[in-house]
């Protein structure tokens, strides 16, 4: 194990403690999306200020803010990285108006909204506001059945593309065609196919490079998920550059985070520990040394994925919610 996937298996570790401290009865998957925003940015989250940027929260937003709702977490993080976490909300509260307007209002509105406040220029919300509706609309033409709300998050992640919407999505639902042959037609290969479309190259390419990190994994004793663990897998399999080096730092980091408190037992099942391991697989191939068009892609790549993650996380706890208060 190289010195640098301890480093990150230990800071994801106390970054986890820390937004678990913070937020102590949210989601498992929530908190380790969050505890992995700093990670990849080599930070070490602080308590203290994680806690000043939910009081921003609070006092920015009103008492049924969809900002305050299941999607905080991601908020707070990225106030807290943004170095200005005043200013941030503020973009993030117009940014919330905007989308309500020509979207509407959802559990997923504040991801979209982070969306819009870290890549739109200024007067340039309402442009992309239209764009994420038309995109998501062309989305759920072609599949009315398995598009939800939680896609919305990743047509506004298209809309900031060169390409055209017609091209974008009928690349999108040739990849899912091409991946629900392996994995099944689920909300999963789709996120997965959402991913792939901010990758370079054919869909066939793209698919196959996934397909062959999952079969590697297998091939050396780790058992990967088939379900929301999909667009992970579809990240790393994309900003990686060996396959099967890949491969083994998931296997490595995984069996890193088997030994630290809290993943012994029934708390943490196998598939979620590998799906957090490729999480922080992926960080190893992001930052210095790449090159600029390769970190283009790789942040639009890691920004989809980190958004299918906290997209299946809300999906989980909204879900959670609503069978508790029936």
């Amino acid at each position: 194990m190289t010195n640098k996937i301890v480093t990150l298996g230990e800071n994801f570790i106390a970054n986890r403690d820390t937004v678990k401290r913070v937020f102590k009865w949210n989601e498992q998957q929530l908190i380790a999306a969050a505890a992995n925003e700093f990670t990849a940015k080599e930070v070490i989250a602080e308590a203290e200020q994680l806690e000043n940027c939910v009081k921003l929260i609070k006092k920015n937003t009103g008492l049924f803010s969809s900002v305050r709702g299941n999607a905080k977490m991601l908020i707070a993080s990225k106030m807290y990285l943004s170095g200005d976490p005043e200013g941030y909300i503020g973009r993030v509260t117009e940014m919330v108006k905007v989308i309500k307007k020509e979207i509407g209002s959802s559990d997923f509105t504040p991801m979209i909204a982070s969306v819009f406040a870290e890549m739109a220029h200024d007067g340039e919300a309402e442009k992309y506001a239209v764009r994420t509706k038309q995109i998501y609309k062309l989305m759920k033409s072609g599949h009315p059945i398995a598009t939800g709300r939680e896609d919305t998050v990743f047509a506004a992640l298209m809309a900031f593309s060169d390409r055209s919407d017609e091209a974008l999505v009928a690349e999108d639902e040739a990849m899912l065609d091409i991946i629900k042959k392996r994995f099944g037609g689920t909300d999963a290969s789709q996120s997965a196919a959402h991913v792939l479309v901010f990758a370079e190259g054919t869909p066939e390419e793209k698919t196959e490079r996934l397909f062959a990190l999952y079969d590697a994994l297998a091939e050396i004793g780790v058992k990967y998920g088939k379900h929301e663990e999909l667009a992970t897998l579809a990240a790393l399999s994309v900003i990686a550059g060996d396959i099967r080096e890949a491969a083994e730092n998931v296997k490595e980091i995984s069996e890193y985070l088997d030994g630290q408190k809290g993943y012994g037992g029934l708390s943490v099942s196998k598939k979620t520990r590998h799906m957090q391991a490729a999480m922080i697989a992926a960080d190893l191939y992001c930052g210095e040394g790449v090159s600029q068009l390769a970190a283009n892609v790789s942040t639009l790549v890691m920004v989809a994925a980190q958004q299918a993650a906290v997209a299946a996380a809300v999906v989980a706890a909204t879900a959670a919610s609503t069978n508790a208060s029936n």
